[in-house]
Parts: C-alpha cells; structure tokens; sequence
C-alpha cells in the first residue's frame, strides 16, 4: 500500500481513464478538483497517502471498539474521497460513518473490508 512510487509515474500514465459507469473514479471531478491535468501526479499521491493513512487508524478504531473514532475517521476519508469523485469507497464510508455514530460496530469488519478493496481499486484505475 505504498503510495510513493506512485508519485513518480508520467502524465501520461495517469490520463484521463475512459469514463465508465461503473469505474471507481468520477475522472472529471478529479481533475477539476486538482486544478487540471498537470496536477493530477501530486493530487493523486497526495489522496493516496492519507486515504491509506485514514484506512489504517480506521482498522485500528474498529479492533479496539472505539466508535467515535471509527466515526471520526470514516467521515474524514468520506469528506475528501467525495470532494476527489473516488466513488466506488462512498458507499462503505457511509456505512462505517454511521456504525461510529451509533456505536454498532458488529458489521463494521465487514464494511471495513469492502473500503479497503475499493481503495485498491481505485488506485489500481489511478495507474492507467
């Protein structure tokens, strides 16, 4: 989950991907989010870096039962991830978001998981 080598990659590898509908990124978002397409290299480490950051302390919140926290978390990673048009994590965030408010964590492994899967895949379209 290394998202240094990332930041070395050329413009060209992370051109605009083809729009799909069910692509984990809203590209047009993202690019008018970053300022442009020459700003995409260093938007797209930076997201990485904290979103990989966000995913961790939100694994740690829900092994150690720490609702708010799980809360805490999950709305920091949703707020920047939909700001970015990252997609394909919204769902899982919510879910999470509201496990932490409730303090319901039972299922929150399970969210976990998925939110950590779409991650990858969104940096997995990010490298196209």
């Amino acid at each position: 989950m290394d998202s240094r080598n990332f930041c070395h990659d050329s413009i060209d590898q992370v051109s605009l991907p083809g729009s799909s509908e069910d692509a984990p990124v809203d590209m047009q978002r993202f690019v008018k989010f970053s300022g442009g397409p020459e700003e995409l290299p260093e938007m797209i480490r930076l997201y990485l870096e904290q979103s990989y950051q966000l995913i961790e302390d939100l694994g740690v919140a829900i092994r150690s039962g720490m609702a708010g926290e799980v809360e805490r978390c999950a709305h920091k990673l949703l707020g920047s991830s939909a700001m970015c048009g990252m997609t394909a994590v919204l769902p899982a965030l919510r879910e999470l978001e509201a496990m932490g408010r409730t303090a319901q964590l039972e299922q929150a492994e399970k969210a976990y998981a998925n939110a950590s899967q779409q991650l990858e895949r969104i940096k997995e379209f990010l490298r196209q």
